[in-house]
């Protein structure tokens, strides 16, 4: 009785958890769709900006461009706010041990709590700002905050290890020099263009302008993919959880009944003897 009584009492709190993840994998897809609907209108601007800066660039004459000569070089790391996202972090962490530039002189930050934590135990790094609380309505603050300190510090070099979806079922990690990133190679520059826009100010001062927003716009594509990943991941391992959950009831409840039954069969047939 002491046995069927605790089974029928695990059953019950398995069934708590495939609720509770059954909830959490219908979220996460919600979230995975309003952040997909996004995506489009933030590649559409991201695009744009570009060839805006691909245009003021061919403008400006090279020698013009005043580079900071003393290296400089910062790290960010981008993880997840919150855990029960599968592998999507300890991918990420494996990742950066390989590719992390232990005995380079450098800052680093991070963003996404997961982050945090990992440079604090793991890395044993000391960070110069954390962004723990990291979701879809303040990642273009993020953005917004990373660019400014970038360019109040006058870094040189700033490395980004993020995840991105391959596919909905496949996330991987990158390493991403920000400063670097090419544009689009399929911006045609032409007179065309340089005409469309009547150009008010010296393309020298629209570029230091316009640098301030493509590197906004760049991480800002990079906390959205990472974003979008995390989603992504944390769908896939609630689901399943919720069907190791139902596989584990049922096998529970045909132990319980098998158990049961056997109860039953030893008491009728204590019940026959005695006759």
């Amino acid at each position: 009785m002491e046995q069927l009584v605790n089974l029928k009492n695990r059953i019950k709190a398995v069934g708590t958890i495939k609720k509770i993840t059954h909830a959490m994998r219908l979220i996460s897809m919600s979230n995975h769709s309003k952040l997909r609907t996004k995506k489009e209108f933030l590649a559409t601007y991201s695009q744009e900006v570009k060839r805006i800066g691909t245009i003021i660039n061919s403008l400006v004459q090279q020698d013009q461009i005043q580079e900071n000569k003393i290296k400089k070089t910062l790290i960010i790391i981008i993880a997840s706010e919150k855990g029960l996202c599968g592998n999507f972090n300890s991918k990420l962490f494996i990742f950066i041990k390989k590719a992390y530039p232990f005995n380079e002189k450098h800052d680093l930050i991070t963003v996404g709590k997961q982050a945090a934590i990992y440079t604090r135990t793991d890395l044993k790094k000391e960070t110069i700002k954390n962004f723990d609380i990291f979701n879809s309505l303040n990642f273009i603050k993020i953005s917004q905050d990373l660019t400014n300190f970038i360019l109040e510090n006058h870094y040189t070099d700033v490395i980004i290890f993020s995840n991105y979806q391959k596919t909905f079922f496949v996330q991987q990690s990158k390493k991403t020099n920000l400063l670097s990133i090419k544009k689009d190679s399929d911006t045609k520059i032409n007179q065309l263009d340089i005409q469309d826009y009547l150009w008010a100010q010296k393309p020298e001062e629209i570029n230091e302008k316009l640098k301030k927003v493509m590197i906004s716009v760049n991480l800002q594509e990079l906390l959205f993919e990472s974003l979008l990943a995390e989603q992504a991941s944390r769908f896939i391992s609630m689901d399943n959880a919720t069907r190791n959950a139902e596989q584990l009831i049922n096998q529970m409840k045909l132990n319980y009944n098998k158990i049961r039954q056997t109860s039953i069969t030893r008491e009728l047939t204590e019940l026959s003897s005695s006759i």
